[in-house]
């Protein structure tokens, strides 16, 4: 991953971003390692709805952030993307 200071966006907050992203998708894969999990658990939720506020709010708020990009590649890395897609496959999409 690549971080750099394009359009005024300094390497820290860039980083921060891909750290809270990693975060949440630490966070999918413990829950996703639970065998007696309910979508409507409270806390699951509350990671969900914090990932995608962390994707739209970069993508709709601000348009020129490098976020975006982070979050994408964070999201693509390795079997990141795995721990979203449990949940995507288990909500019947």
């Amino acid at each position: 991953m690549k971080f750099d200071g394009i359009n005024n966006d300094p390497v820290g907050p860039q980083l921060m971003c891909a750290f809270q992203t990693l975060s949440y998708i630490d966070e999918l894969r413990f829950f996703s390692s639970k065998d007696d999990l309910e979508l409507d658990n409270n806390d699951l939720l509350q990671v969900l709805h914090c990932l995608l506020s962390l994707i739209l709010f970069h993508h709709y708020i601000r348009k020129l952030s490098n976020k975006r990009r982070i979050i994408v590649q964070v999201i693509a890395m390795e079997t990141n993307f795995l721990s979203l897609l449990h949940f995507i496959e288990l909500s019947g999409w």
